[in-house]
């Protein structure tokens, strides 16, 4: 028969893995957005690069450093 103790124990292990998987779901579906962020940017870069836009306007437009977008070109012309 399972003492008082272990019981609380044993509880405290299941909220302990309950909390564990949440934090696992947010931190995987924060990292999902971010992702999803960063591939956007990447097609709409690319998207401009292809319309011929200078690198010093996507450079405006985007937030990101010329030295950024010309390996971005480089990749795309790959």
């Amino acid at each position: 028969m399972p003492t008082l103790a272990s019981e609380w124990i044993e509880e405290g292990k299941q909220i302990g893995l309950m909390e564990g998987r949440e934090e696992g779901r947010e931190e995987g579906i924060y990292e999902g957005i971010e992702r999803g962020i960063e591939r956007g940017k990447l097609e709409l870069i690319k998207n401009m690069i292809n319309q011929g836009l200078k690198v010093e306007d996507i450079s405006k437009f985007t937030g990101l450093s010329m030295e950024k977008i010309e390996e971005i070109i480089k990749s795309v012309e790959s």
